[in-house]
């Protein structure tokens, strides 16, 4: 998301929806879904261009309407079993094609553990590094993907100033060598200056009381008020992420859809010794 990088935003947009059918052209306060969707990509100063990937002869009309390219996309990438990110890689190789190369995105995931994380990431097409405390560590990591770029870091003195469109970490490996809440931060402030503008810092914790890990709502109030962060998330669980995703299109409808869970997650946490593990993103002017 640096200055002079060309980004693409790629809207996936089949003909097919099954809760909601034809939801993409839809009204929405008089304004079809999907002229709103691009509306707001071009609005953002981080995108130079957007395509829509679809199968429908309505949507491809109104996406080219609305400025955007259009994108074929096959009979095969638009089931109900196709993934986005296969129907996403399809739209990469097209816009190749057309002599679009999107910028790559730059990330780092600080203390990788065996590299499967990185992996998805790089699957998703940034150039990823991998990194790990110490020799053995770092040797673990070339053994189960030797393909990542592995680097042997120190987490605690971490810095690149703006250097990465993304930085991962988990809570557990991030501080766990960082004792008082003082340095803790210091490693956070690290982070953002090795953010790009636009970058994002995403951090996966748990309300597991490991010795000497986060105090999340303290972290997110202090960074909140940061002058270099666009914006800090709320804790977002990661297995209401992961399991009620189509159910999720913001904020709002997380907050109902963990409202409705609260019950059952306190039931596994009381009785099952369940660990929430939260998702954080900081986002960098």
């Amino acid at each position: 998301m640096g200055a002079g990088k060309r980004l693409v935003a790629i809207v996936t947009a089949r003909g097919g929806s099954k809760r909601l059918p034809r939801k993409n052209v839809l009204p929405l306060l008089g304004i079809p879904l999907l002229s709103r969707t691009i509306r707001a990509a071009h609005a953002s100063v981080s995108v130079s261009r957007c395509a829509v990937t679809t199968d429908d002869p309505e949507i491809a009309a109104l996406a080219r309407a609305e400025g955007a390219v259009v994108i074929r996309r096959p009979t095969e990438l638009a089931t109900d079993t196709a993934t986005s990110v296969d129907t996403v890689l399809h739209a990469l190789d097209e816009l190749r094609a057309l002599g679009d190369e999107p910028a790559a995105f730059v990330g780092i995931d600080l203390g990788c553990g065996t590299g499967h994380v990185a992996m998805v990431f790089a699957r998703l097409g940034l150039r990823m590094t991998a990194s790990e405390y110490g020799e053995q560590a770092v040797k673990i990591v070339k053994s189960c993907n030797p393909q990542l770029e592995i680097e042997e870091i120190d987490m605690a003195t971490f810095r690149r100033a703006e250097a990465f469109d993304l930085v991962f970490a988990r809570e557990v490996y991030l501080f766990t060598r960082v004792n008082a809440y003082e340095q803790q931060a210091q490693v956070v402030s690290n982070v953002v200056d090795s953010l790009r503008p636009g970058g994002v810092f995403l951090l996966v914790g748990s309300d597991v009381s490991y010795p000497n890990c986060l105090e999340h709502d303290r972290i997110i109030d202090e960074f909140r008020r940061d002058s270099r962060i666009a914006r800090v998330t709320d804790k977002y669980y990661e297995s209401v992420l992961k399991h009620f995703r189509p159910l999720i299109f913001g904020r709002a409808s997380y907050q109902i859809v963990a409202l409705l869970l609260a019950p059952l997650i306190a039931f596994r946490k009381r009785f099952r010794g369940w660990a929430s593990i939260y998702v954080i993103a900081f986002v960098k002017r």
